[in-house]
């Protein structure tokens, strides 16, 4: 039986049942980032594959697992450089 992908209500009702630590951490810089770009670049992962660590579910609704101490700490490090890269070009104008 085919797996059907989560419409965007129960995508948006399962976010507020299975809050993730992640997404909370990030909500101040969520919208800021485009993670699909952050994640092939920093993480050498799809975009999808970030979206549903952030999210802690894939697009099915099944739980997906956090990520490894390796993963994050790749997060981490792309983070800080991805500040550091920003804080040069504002310096810079």
């Amino acid at each position: 039986m085919e797996k059907k992908r989560l419409t965007a209500d129960k995508y948006l009702e399962l976010q507020k049942e299975h809050p993730s630590t992640l997404r909370q951490k990030l909500q101040g810089i969520l919208l800021s980032v485009s993670w699909r770009d952050f994640s092939i670049h920093y993480m050498g992962k799809k975009g999808t594959w970030l979206y549903e660590k952030i999210d802690g579910f894939d697009r099915f609704g099944e739980t997906t697992s956090p990520m490894t101490d390796e993963e994050l700490t790749n997060f981490k490090n792309g983070l800080l450089d991805l500040s550091e890269r920003i804080k040069k070009i504002a310096e810079s104008l």
